[in-house]
């Protein structure tokens, strides 16, 4: 081969290997991904599909369907594509204000993420997950909501209130018989031993009067005794005699009664919670009478 024709060969090698590296950069066909991006597509489209982003997912998982991509890719994206669309969740929402009137002038958010400024009734394309929406309207108050959405769960309805939330009530607490650090069952000890107390005043008083009594008809009988007294002073004697039985009896049951209910409520007291809810004490106090004397019985559940 003479010199010249080996350089023409050259040439023509060196040409042909051009034209191989142009047609390798450029489209194998009009506007379909390169090889490159075929493969791109499909590893992107992967990943976000194992993030759980869905939604992001889709166009990659698109891209790589196209017939200038190679046929294995081709039908892995495809299928991916399937897939990844059936699985996207859709939701509903129902927005309302504080009368129950619908809104549609409302802009809805997914973390931060603008999903749509006008609602019209149609499902709203969202990510799997735990997510939190707010809802903004013109002239009412902004709501924010938090919902875990499934996936291949479509057309989820979700009813929205923009209302301001109702106050904590603030009525005061049914107001308790007790003092402070006192519960019932103490109140109830302390009640008791003060008409305990003034029973035992009573007895006094008219255990003094009976004294009182017996010594006035004493007095009028002389050294010799109710028995040695004379016909002049027997009604006198004979009053002031029954005043004192009557006064000693009155004496005696306000004794027994008021150390009774003096004894119970130191008992109560004593025994007393400092909580409510507990059992309340019951006491009653009856009278009793037999011959010759009169009393009074004290009985109850502490």
């Amino acid at each position: 081969m003479t010199p010249r024709r080996l350089h023409r060969f050259a040439v023509r090698v060196a040409c042909l290997l051009w034209v191989a590296v142009c047609a390798s950069a450029r489209p194998a066909s009009a506007g379909g991904p390169t090889m490159s991006e075929c493969l791109s597509a499909n590893e992107s489209a992967i990943k976000l599909r194992a993030e759980h982003k869905l939604r992001q997912s889709r166009e990659p998982s698109l891209v790589c369907t196209a017939p200038s991509c190679p046929r294995a890719v081709r039908e892995a994206c495809q299928k991916r594509a399937a897939q990844v669309e059936s699985a996207i969740p859709t939701v509903v929402f129902e927005v309302k204000d504080a009368s129950g009137n619908n809104l549609a002038g409302v802009a809805v958010a997914m973390d931060g993420e603008l999903l749509a400024t006008h609602l019209d009734g149609t499902a709203i394309a969202v990510d799997p997950g735990e997510h939190t929406f707010s809802f903004t309207a013109s002239g009412q108050p902004s709501v924010e909501k938090h919902f875990i959405l499934n996936e291949g769960v479509v057309d989820r309805h979700e009813s929205i209130v923009l209302a301001v939330p109702l106050p904590t009530s603030t009525q005061p607490a049914p107001t308790s018989l007790s003092t402070p650090g006192l519960g019932t069952r103490r109140l109830v000890g302390l009640g008791l031993g003060g008409v305990g107390v003034a029973g035992v005043a009573v007895g006094s008083i008219f255990g003094v009067m009976t004294y009182s009594s017996w010594s006035s008809a004493g007095s009028a009988c002389g050294s010799g005794g109710t028995t040695q007294c004379s016909r002049a002073n027997s009604g006198t004697v004979s009053s002031d005699h029954n005043t004192a039985v009557t006064d000693g009896t009155i004496s005696t049951v306000s004794f027994i009664a008021g150390g009774a209910l003096l004894a119970a409520g130191i008992v109560i007291f004593l025994t007393g919670e400092h909580h409510e809810g507990e059992r309340r004490p019951t006491v009653a106090v009856l009278p009793t009478i037999s011959a010759g004397q009169a009393g009074l019985a004290l009985g109850g559940a502490f």
